[in-house]
């Protein structure tokens, strides 16, 4: 059954995912920028992470509202098939980003927590809080950093 896709968001909102893949899929080269982004969202959503990461490249070409989530769903999808080393390095490409993307830096910093480096997770969610100074997941990661470096209590947040 196709739906007409100004009932795709409908779909999405009531997390369809099976029926908004096969209503964009029929209606692939009609879909607007949002719409893209529901067609990914839907494979992230499902798992199915590789189809979700050769979509983000196929529609790399999105406006720059639009490029953002994909690039996001890109990473969360290379981290979902555990590309420990192509998440890293696509989170680094991110970071290059104006405006920054805020959930590259989280996901370095996680990354460099998990893997017991906590300098480098210091400086990437330092990086984070230097553009904005009272995000809740940066202050939460700096603060369980400080907690496993610091003997100073005074430096605990």
């Amino acid at each position: 059954m196709q739906y007409p896709l100004d009932e795709l968001r409908q779909l999405v909102l009531s997390r369809q995912w099976d029926e908004v893949i096969k209503s964009c899929k029929v209606n692939e080269l009609l879909l607007r920028d949002r719409e893209k982004i529901y067609y990914i969202r839907a494979l992230y959503e499902l798992r199915r992470f590789n189809d979700c990461i050769e979509l983000c490249e196929k529609f790399d070409s999105l406006s720059e509202r639009y490029t953002r989530s994909l690039k996001i769903f890109k990473l969360r999808s290379l981290n979902g098939l555990e590309e420990e080393k192509k998440s890293k390095k696509f989170a680094e490409e991110m970071t290059q980003e104006v405006p920054p993307i805020d959930e590259a830096y989280i996901f370095l910093t996680r990354h460099y927590i998990s893997s017991n480096d906590l300098d480098n997770a210091k400086k990437w969610c330092s990086n984070l809080l230097a553009q904005s100074r009272t995000h809740h997941e940066g202050l939460r990661l700096y603060a369980r950093i400080i907690d496993k470096t610091s003997n100073d209590y005074s430096e605990r947040l």
